[in-house]
């Protein structure tokens, strides 16, 4: 399942959250893996936490249409076959390091997890091919104080939110490593630039890392799947009684991206016969989209050109 990334459709932004979609969805599709897809759906700003993240309310609308949906399917044809040839991805679980450190095990209703309370210093020696590409680890939700790692005792990295989180590492880090718990008072960067950390870091759970070799080739023999179309139509209707927009706010009845990107088009097309028309179509292109670049871009220079800094 693909998670919505909010203005995805805006052909000016090319960000590394909307190139890794594009490329996991195609290589979904190569080798014949169903997938749906929430970026066909139009999810209003209102409905996100941040850009990549629904908010709580919208989520929980999402897992009660889905999960309904789901019940519903009758398949016919269990998944047969499938193999993977040649793997170069490896992940590494408390049980597999080396160290004093004590373990410990988590669970919820969604999963069950082991983890590494570490205290020390963790060497973990791998092949000088191998990268370091994320870290999975832990914050309990009612844990006050701070969480990070050191790794190589150079990089410095803080951990957001509550629960367990898998986070991409934004640097090439290869071969053997250590990597040890972040303690005292500091302010770091959390993983994947989610904001910053500070104050008295005390603990680090280490749930399991994700290591990568290029020159090992991903070779995969498709298995045979059912392929199954899930259409959700009334998925927007629940997210928005569980979601409701801000008493207060307005915007442009809900338009597809595809609507949008056409209305945006019009604008530009049109500049040069009549520019008073095309900013009033990109004025409301802005209003269904109001993080494009391209549509903030032009809306800015129509407005410069006849003079007027509103609409």
């Amino acid at each position: 399942m693909f998670f919505p990334i909010y203005s995805i459709e805006d052909s000016s932004e090319t960000t590394f959250e909307s190139d890794f979609y594009f490329f996991v969805r195609n290589l979904s599709s190569t080798y014949k893996i169903p997938f749906l897809d929430l970026n066909q759906y139009p999810f209003l700003k209102h409905h996100y936490k941040d850009r990549i993240h629904l908010n709580t309310n919208a989520s929980y609308a999402l897992g009660i249409v889905l999960g309904n949906y789901l019940q519903s399917i009758k398949s016919t044809r269990d998944c047969l076959g499938g193999d993977c040839v040649s793997f170069p991805f490896e992940v590494l679980m408390p049980s597999d390091f080396n160290t004093k450190d004590s373990r410990g095990s988590y669970k919820n209703s969604l999963l069950n997890i082991e983890y590494l309370d570490l205290r020390n210093k963790l060497f973990v020696e791998r092949n000088d091919n191998d990268r370091l590409l994320s870290v999975g680890y832990l914050k309990p939700k009612d844990y006050r104080e701070e969480s990070g790692i050191v790794i190589n005792n150079t990089y410095k990295y803080g951990f957001s939110g509550s629960g367990y989180f898998h986070e991409a590492i934004d640097i090439n880090i290869s071969g053997s490593l250590e990597i040890e718990p972040l303690q005292g008072e500091d302010c770091v960067t959390n993983l994947m630039k989610r904001g910053r950390s500070s104050g008295n870091f005390s603990f680090c759970y280490i749930a399991d890392l994700l290591f990568y070799n290029p020159s090992i080739e991903l070779i995969c023999k498709s298995a045979y799947r059912e392929c199954v179309s899930i259409e959700l139509p009334y998925l927007l209707d629940v997210v928005e009684r569980l979601s409701p927009r801000p008493s207060g706010t307005y915007s442009i009845p809900n338009l597809r991206p595809k609507s949008i990107n056409r209305l945006r088009d019009i604008a530009i097309e049109i500049e040069s016969e009549d520019l008073v028309i095309a900013k009033d179509f990109m004025f409301l292109s802005s209003l269904a989209r109001p993080q494009g670049k391209l549509i903030k871009r032009k809306l800015n220079l129509y407005r410069s050109k006849l003079g007027t800094e509103s609409d």
